[in-house]
């Protein structure tokens, strides 16, 4: 039950444009869930790159290591169900790569 508020509350600080408190609970899931750890990865590090652009809007690309790490990260989680991979999994790894 505590992930399903965490989910709803990640989007509702990221509808809100309030990037930290959305990464902060992208973050509990990350850690607390066993279902996509590649999605939640990706979701916080697309939080914390927001919140790192939103400081100052002239920077474009992320400097950060930190937020570069993330990205890299994602493809360690990938899991397999059934012989096959997500489709949400294959898009977030996809996508952490172009970062």
């Amino acid at each position: 039950m505590h992930h399903t508020c965490w989910f709803e509350l990640m989007w509702i600080e990221a509808i809100q444009q309030n990037w930290g408190g959305a990464a902060e609970y992208a973050a509990k899931l990350f850690g607390a869930s066993n279902w996509s750890k590649t999605s939640y990865l990706y979701l916080l590090a697309v939080f914390r790159y927001a919140q790192y652009v939103d400081r100052d809007p002239s920077r474009k690309y992320a400097n950060d290591p930190n937020i570069t790490s993330l990205f890299k990260d994602v493809k360690e989680y990938q899991i397999r169900i059934a012989g096959k991979r997500l489709q949400i999994e294959k898009y977030c790894v996809r996508k952490g790569k172009k970062f």
